[in-house]
Formats: C-alpha cells, structure tokens, sequence
C-alpha cells in the first residue's frame, strides 16, 4: 500500500456503503440518524444528485453557536454546498491535498453520477497509518528471517548467540505492531534475557576454537534439512483449522476467555498440532544435547594444569 493507492480500494476495506439524507429533513432527523449509524457526517442528496455535506461541524458552528433549533431548521439550510468529489481512481495523496486545500474533512465518490462511497480525513490518516505498519512489519519479519538463517550458518557459537539475540528482538517488535505488549515484554525478559543467558552457559561447554575451525555441517544434514522441512509442511497443514478439532464444539459451555480452563481447552482442541509440533522441536533440542554432550565426553579440551610436587 502507498500513497498513490486509489481511493477504491479504500472503499473495498471500509465497504461502500454511504448514508444519505434529503435537503428537506429537518437537522433533528439528521441528527438522530448519524447517532444511529454512529458516524460524523451524512451527503445531502437530492434526487441523484449530490447537493452537500451535513456534518457535525455545520451543527456546532451554524445551530448551537447561534442559539438555533435543530427541530424547525431544514438540512439544507446549513448544509456545506461546496462539495468536493473524487472518483475511485483518485489517489490518495490527492484527497490528502483536497482536503488540505478545500479546508474539508469528508468527500463524496462519485462515478459519472452515480454517488458510490465517502471517505473521511480519519480514513485516510488509517490507510496511511497501516502503509507505515505494513512497512514495519515486513522489515521485522525479513530481520527474522535473516537472524535465524544467520544463527545456524555461522561457524563462530558466539557470532550464533548474537544472532539469535537480534531474533529475539525483532520478534518482540512483531509483538508490539501486533498490540501484544505483554508478550514483547516476555520475549525480551525470558528469551532475550534468561534464556540467551543460558546459551552463553552452554556455550563454555564447548571448545570453542575446534568448534570455529572444524566443518559447519556435519555429515547429517540432509536428514536435518529434511526434518526442518517436515516441521515447515505441518506448520502449513496446521494453518487450516478444519483439520484439528474445534474448541467451540469440545464442550457444551464455554468457559470463561483468559481461564485456565479456557487456556488448556484451546490449547488441546483447536492448537493441539502446533503444541506438538514445539514438543517435537524440543525433543529434537534434548536430542542435540545429548549429541554434543557425548562429543564432549570423547575429545574434551581442558586447559594444561601444571603438576604438583
């Protein structure tokens, strides 16, 4: 999305639905279908023809401000009859300028003459709003992306960590664009904190100088990249939720939304495949362990102590 995007597809998000009145409704009448319909401003139609726009500006400025009644004046009384239009082609970089320039806050899409949508200031601040939050987000997801690939390619274990740090923290800016705020805490606090440190412990285990100079790949990794595809295929297969179990239809009254029975309902019926997917993961991790720990076992590499007399 960018700024030269066509105000149709605006429309196509927001819907084209467009509440009018006649010029010869009473303000009251106006007034109680904006309450209605919750909105800020209705186009004045007549017949076919778009006349002008009641707002909720032409109220406060042309009916409280004059000590006027909103029962006995007519819409078009107080109406803005300097109606501004666009088409669905219309950029939105060019609504911005009219609005800018005609001093308005709501324009009429017309197409011939046929009244097809409105759009209002706080439409287009929210698509260019979202074009910023789509920007951010593909720059997050790609940073992801490019940590992990780089935390399993380096040959440096402490390179590695550093990388999956940068992971950690881009995750937690996708939590953030995402309005979990809580859980970009945790991700930095647990994984970026506690856990990363953990690595660290694990990685004066190692010999690191015979892990940096050795091969970055062992002899298995065919099998490796097999089974990270395999994990790839079932978080695809996971994605459809007609093909795991539905927690609405496990039991007969839903619980409470944030209990643990809730949680744990949700977690064994509608999220059951991906929690295993993570358990599978896991184990492959203990496995990893233990594959290093009995390396470590064979060929340790322990500093020269010099003997006693």
């Amino acid at each position: 999305m960018k700024l030269n995007d066509s105000v149709e597809l605006i429309l196509k998000r927001k819907g084209f639905q467009v509440h009018s009145v006649a010029p010869e409704v009473t303000v009251y009448e106006a007034l109680q279908k904006m309450a209605d319909n919750d909105i800020g401003a209705l186009v004045v139609v007549d017949g076919t023809d778009v006349v002008g726009v009641f707002s909720e500006r032409d109220y406060a400025r042309k009916v409280v401000l004059k000590d006027r009644s909103s029962r006995e004046l007519l819409v078009h009384e107080i109406m803005s009859t300097a109606v501004v239009t666009v088409t669905p082609k219309t950029t939105v970089d060019e609504c911005m300028h009219s609005m800018t320039a005609k001093r308005c806050r709501h324009l009429p899409v017309v197409e011939g003459k046929t009244l097809v949508g409105l759009v209002s200031i706080g439409d287009l601040v929210n698509w260019i709003m979202s074009v910023q939050e789509q920007i951010g987000f593909y720059y997050l997801a790609a940073a992801s992306v490019a940590s992990a690939i780089l935390a399993v390619t380096r040959r440096n274990p402490v390179h590695s960590m550093l990388w999956v740090l940068a992971l950690f923290l881009h995750v937690a800016g996708i939590f953030l664009l995402a309005g979990a705020e809580f859980l970009a805490a945790v991700q930095v606090i647990v994984y970026a904190g506690a856990i990363l440190v953990f690595y660290l412990f694990f990685l004066m285990l190692l010999d690191l100088p015979g892990e940096a100079a050795g091969p970055r790949f062992g002899a298995h990794w065919p099998l490796c990249a097999g089974a990270g595809l395999g994990f790839a295929a079932l978080a695809w297969y996971s994605r459809n939720l007609r093909l795991v179990p539905n927690a609405e239809r496990a039991v007969a009254g839903a619980p409470s939304p944030g209990s643990l029975s809730a949680v744990g309902t949700a977690l064994f019926t509608q999220f059951v495949l991906p929690f295993e997917i993570v358990s599978l993961i896991l184990l492959a991790a203990i496995v990893g362990a233990v594959v290093v720990a009995r390396k470590k076992g064979t060929s340790c590499w322990c500093p020269s102590v010099p003997a006693w007399d």
